[in-house]
């Protein structure tokens, strides 16, 4: 970093750089705890959190151009995971 800008031209390395955020997420202790309480009532986690979008944007670098849609691909996630979610919550205490 020179002068307050960084030395690598625009948009390089942010497809590495949301691989860093995604792991730490995945990889967090508050994320592991959720899945724990999720996957113990034999839950799958593929019908829970669906990456493959990210995934496949991450292949083919499309975060390069636009950093700001993998926050949104994020958010897209979790929002899609908090409905499954309060559905698989509420059928448990209703059985």
């Amino acid at each position: 970093m020179q002068n307050g800008s960084s030395s690598e031209p625009h948009g390089h390395g942010v497809t590495e750089m949301c691989q860093r955020v995604l792991c730490n997420l995945l990889t967090s202790e508050k994320f592991n705890s959720l899945c724990k309480t999720l996957f113990d009532k034999a839950t799958k986690p593929e019908s829970v959190f669906d990456f493959s979008v990210i995934t496949l944007r991450m292949k083919q670098k499309v975060y390069e151009q636009s950093p700001a849609l993998f926050l949104s691909d994020i958010q897209q996630v979790v929002f899609s995971s908090l409905f499954i979610i309060r559905h698989f919550i509420y059928s448990y205490m209703v059985v």
